[in-house]
């Protein structure tokens, strides 16, 4: 039997100007997935900072994110990409004993988590796919936590949804209901009757806690919001990002944790956040990534010498 592989994938568009910390994504996700795939249309530098990469183990792909008035309604554009790109590890790799790892330019494994990630397929064996927990931050400000699916094995059925938010894996339904319908019929025997139904497809997803969450870092640096929200209103015609805008300008005298705390009121009021999550904690820097503290602390992104030189020096996963 083959051994297991992970593969990451990752949309990259205009990641530089819009500050996402990508090499750093790229870093820590070279230390779980076997490969990494990304598909740039970048039309800023980002495209110059990824040709530095020489990993062989990284292979981005460069092409147009096509935008039209039907995929930018709500950021639906992203999924088509991801998509594309998806389609294009299907036709490179063996499915065999393969998952796939979604990946978005802002999103850091933590180094306490990488041989655990690595170890899920094998620790969870025989699900459609995995939730992982994720915290969300405005600077270092935590706006929320949640559960994405964002791994699964690698099939025709395997697809990234809405606004590449998660993935979801369509297909195979009667494979579901015969696995569930063993189930269930070992609880009648045991307990003598049946559990609700509307598990048969809940049931097959593992929700998978880390030793410590994926760090999502939404908006990190402020002297750029501005900037992100732009581009974002290009994506996201239905959302009003241009009032964010005008809402940002008048927070500019503001310090730093009394913006970040006033910018997740602006988000919330604007684009509608349901329930709130979570309190509007600081995590301490300590608790973040290593390869994240040192920008906590910066105004703007910059691509890092030594963080392009460890990633072309990676020359394989961590060993569980």
């Amino acid at each position: 039997m083959p051994s297991l592989s992970i593969i990451c994938f990752m949309p990259s568009y205009n990641l530089l100007e819009q500050g996402y910390p990508f090499l750093e994504v790229i870093l820590s996700s070279l230390n779980v997935c076997d490969k990494m795939y990304i598909y740039d249309g970048s039309s800023d530098s980002t495209t110059k900072v990824l040709s530095r990469i020489k990993n062989p183990r990284l292979i981005v792909l460069r092409g147009d994110w096509n935008f039209s008035s039907k995929n930018t309604r709500g950021g639906q554009v992203i999924a088509e990409v991801s998509n594309k790109l998806l389609d294009e590890v299907r036709r490179r790799e063996g499915w065999e004993n393969t998952f796939v790892y979604y990946v978005q330019a802002n999103e850091v494994f933590h180094e306490e988590t990488y041989s655990q990630i690595r170890l899920i397929p094998e620790t969870y064996p025989n699900y459609r796919g995995y939730l992982l927990y994720y915290y969300g931050f405005y600077g270092t400000l935590l706006r929320g936590e949640q559960f994405r699916l964002r791994m699964a094995p690698l099939s025709k059925h395997v697809r990234v949804i809405h606004d590449g938010w998660t993935m979801n894996v369509f297909g195979g339904f009667l494979k579901a209901v015969k696995i569930v319908m063993r189930h269930e019929a070992g609880m009648m025997l045991k307990y003598g009757r049946l559990n609700d139904f509307l598990w048969v497809s809940n049931s097959m997803y593992r929700y998978v806690y880390t030793r410590r969450p994926v760090f999502r870092y939404s908006l990190l640096f402020r002297s750029i919001v501005t900037k992100k929200l732009e581009t974002h209103s290009s994506m996201f015609k239905d959302m009003r990002f241009s009032e964010m805008r005008e809402m940002v300008e008048k927070m500019r005298e503001l310090k730093d944790e009394e913006f970040w705390r006033e910018m997740i009121k602006v988000s919330e009021k604007v684009q509608g956040s349901g329930k709130r999550e979570f309190p509007k904690v600081t995590i301490p820097v300590e608790d973040h990534p290593k390869v994240m503290r040192p920008l906590l602390s910066m105004s703007t992104y910059e691509p890092r010498e030594e963080i392009i030189r460890e990633i072309n020096e990676l020359r394989e996963p961590v060993t569980c």
